[in-house]
């Protein structure tokens, strides 16, 4: 009897072991959403699961999302729906024994609001070693959409490249998942731990560098490994993996997640709308197979209308095998739900991709593929085109591994043409030829005192050295008349296109010209308040102001800050009451005006308003607007009081002080192609000693 019962225990227990083995399937995968194209006013989305399975486990047929709202407190509320997949279920294969499965749901949200959308399945493929059981971990991803009349539709980024990729001991491993967002957000990239749970990581995770002993060692031989990703670009390195726990399997699984924010500029500066959680497993192998070498174009940045052409090249230190050159990006598709701004790129030999990866084509070694990229008004955007290439060898199954790289294509708008300027009348009149690049895009015209007719660059970051923006205009006109000229004074002018005051695509043919200072032209001059006077915030500013004519016939004085009127008076004493004047620094000037329609400007002069601040004030009131944040190569800062210094500090605590150029009222411009990739702590003080700090990511 006892035998018996030992014998119904033991296949009991062997079953449930069975059971749990063969349910170990899950690797990897994220949600994906985009508005329901057929209807754009609706509140239906629909939402892409894909998941990627070890196909020795058992299968998954099918799957149910979680959908709760986020509350007004920032806290998740119940879950309102459970929706299940349609029933058409696309597979591919993408590795050895690893099948990418795509799940779709329509949902209709019952209005708009924030809310999360969730996956969580038993359980994760077994023998991760960076987390502990993972055979027993529940596989969970999420993916937060804002539907908010504020930011208006709002789709995520689209994840193309697939989270599992092999790697070499000793070797630094390269991966990017080939985010693409259909809207046009920024982008930025951030490790996250994998969750069991909306609430709960997995258990005993470590980042797979610290997984040891022995951890790894880089390929330069020294120091010790790193795994990070580039908040810009998104490209995971690994640098480089150890033999930890490879053994007579052959082979090590690591498990990580990262985040895909999406960020929306406002009238606020960015803001962040969105994020996609991906769970990605990396396998490690130890194996005398080198990785090949991708060679691709320095990042671009073209006009609009370019046929853009380049060779990517690719070797393999294994003279014997084969390599193919790839992309899963999305401006390689024709599909205006993934890719919106058709015409799309071609590759060839055309491996972006196929429907099966199997049918990639190999080529010699080395290897290369034609790139082109017929582009057109429509793909101007403020975002660069992240094209990512991927090199794979043709090692042995499951050998192969592979180098991704990251082009990054900017398409600025074309620039204005034929630029002239001349007198008309007391005013100077701007004229262009009528613009033919149909985009979002503005026209900007700027102004310098003096002809320096030297060359002028094809496109800028913020204004053109030494010019001033006098004016904006639609791509719908092809004039600008500039009133605020001084007679006897020559001003060169150029007009750019822009679609957001940041990149700037100039006119080569800068124009210049002058009004004629003609005899008994009438003069004027600020007599009070002195230049460089400082006054406090909200107060009210007197401005004095003579004005002479050889007849004495005044018809008016008008008052100007910056290019906006704030009084006249048509009387002497000329002077009028600023009131409610708001903290900045201000260049304030006055034109006359005779009675036979003959003008004058006077000499600027420069205000400061600025509060009084005493060791108690709150710093509240003040208000320290960064943007584009995440950034690149400049950042743009708005501070309501005059700042003093602006420093970096990195995440070792060093501070570094950082020059800085005034671009406008409060406004300000860093330069920051310097600084490596991460996060730091932007501290500006002001020149009343206060300070504020706020973290931006690089």
């Amino acid at each position: 009897m006892k035998l018996r019962l030992f014998f119904f225990q033991f296949l009991f227990v062997s079953l449930l072991f069975t059971i749990n083995v063969f349910a170990t399937h899950l690797r990897a995968g994220q949600i994906t959403a985009v508005r329901d194209p057929n209807n754009q006013s609706t509140l239906t989305y629909i939402f892409t699961l894909t998941l990627y399975r070890d196909t020795q486990g058992v299968d998954q047929p099918t799957a149910i999302l979680g959908i709760v709202p986020i509350l007004a407190n920032g806290q998740r509320g119940n879950v309102i729906a459970s929706p299940d997949a349609d029933a058409n279920t696309p597979r591919r294969t993408v590795g050895v024994n690893i099948e990418e499965i795509t799940y779709t749901f329509t949902y209709t949200f019952p209005s708009q609001g924030s809310y999360v959308i969730y996956f969580q399945e038993q359980n994760r493929n077994a023998e991760i070693v960076n987390m502990s059981n993972s055979v027993n971990t529940p596989f969970y991803v999420e993916t937060v959409l804002n539907i908010l009349p504020s930011i208006g539709s709002n789709s995520t980024p689209q994840l193309r490249n697939p989270p599992v990729d092999n790697a070499e001991v000793g070797q630094k491993f390269t991966h990017n998942p080939t985010a693409f967002d259909p809207d046009g957000d920024s982008l930025a990239y951030r490790m996250v731990i994998p969750r069991q749970s909306p609430t709960l990581s997995v258990s005993g995770y470590q980042s797979p560098e610290t997984v040891g002993p022995p951890l790894g060692t880089p390929e330069a031989g020294s120091d010790s490994p790193t795994f990070v990703i580039n908040s810009f670009t998104g490209d995971i390195t690994w640098d480089a993996p150890g033999v930890y726990e490879i053994g007579t399997k052959g082979y090590a699984n690591y498990g990580v997640a990262f985040a895909v924010e999406e960020w929306r500029k406002t009238s606020a500066g960015y803001t962040k709308i969105g994020e996609v959680i991906r769970d990605m497993q990396i396998t490690v192998r130890n194996q005398s197979n080198k990785r090949p070498e991708l060679i691709i174009p320095k990042d671009t940045t073209i006009f609009a209308g370019t046929v853009l052409k380049a060779v990517i090249r690719a070797t393999d230190p294994d003279q014997n095998q084969s390599i193919r050159i790839s992309s899963e990006s999305a401006i390689f598709s024709t599909a205006t739900t993934l890719f919106p701004n058709q015409p799309a790129a071609t590759l060839d030999p055309p491996n972006h991709p196929p429907k099966v990866r199997d049918q990639y084509q190999y080529q010699g070694n080395p290897a290369q593929s034609n790139f082109e990229w017929k582009t057109t008004c429509t793909q101007v955007r403020v975002q660069p085109y992240d094209v990512v290439f991927k090199a794979e060898d043709n090692a042995s199954s499951p050998n192969q591994l592979t180098s991704t790289k990251t082009w990054r294509v900017t398409i600025v708008s074309q620039p204005p043409t034929n630029v002239q300027a001349h007198a008309d009348g007391q005013s100077i009149k701007v004229s262009w030829d009528a613009y033919t690049c149909s985009s979002r895009a503005l026209l900007y015209i700027w102004r310098k005192e003096g002809c320096e007719m030297g060359v002028i660059p094809a496109y800028t970051i913020g204004a053109p050295a030494n010019y001033t923006l006098i004016g904006r205009a639609s791509l719908m006109t092809t004039s600008f008349l500039d009133e605020l000229v001084k007679p006897g004074t020559s001003y060169q002018y150029l007009v750019s296109s822009s679609i957001d005051n940041r990149l700037h695509s100039l006119s080569t043919d800068p124009s210049c010209t002058s009004l004629l200072l003609k005899p008994g032209t009438p003069t004027t001059q600020i007599t009070s308040p002195a230049s460089n006077t400082t006054i406090a915030p909200s107060s009210s500013l007197t401005i004095q102001a003579n004005a002479t004519d050889t007849d004495g016939n005044i018809a008016k004085v008008e008052f100007f800050t910056f290019r906006t009127k704030i009084g006249e008076a048509l009387t002497a004493p000329f002077s009028i009451t600023w009131a409610n004047v708001k903290e900045g620094t201000y260049p304030i000037f006055t034109r006359v005006t005779d009675n036979e329609g003959n003008i004058n400007l006077s000499d600027e002069i420069i205000v400061t308003v600025k509060d009084i601040v005493n060791a108690t004030e709150p710093q509240v009131k003040r208000k320290l607007i960064t943007y584009p944040n995440p950034f690149l190569d400049e950042i743009f800062i708005q501070y309501n009081y005059p700042i003093q210094s602006i420093s970096l500090i990195n995440q070792l605590g060093v501070e570094q002080h950082i020059s800085y150029e005034v671009v406008g009222n409060q406004s300000y411009l860093v330069k920051t192609n310097f600084l490596p990739a991460g996060i730091y702590l932007l501290k500006i003080q002001d020149k009343n000693g206060q300070q504020l700090v706020q973290k931006i990511v690089h």
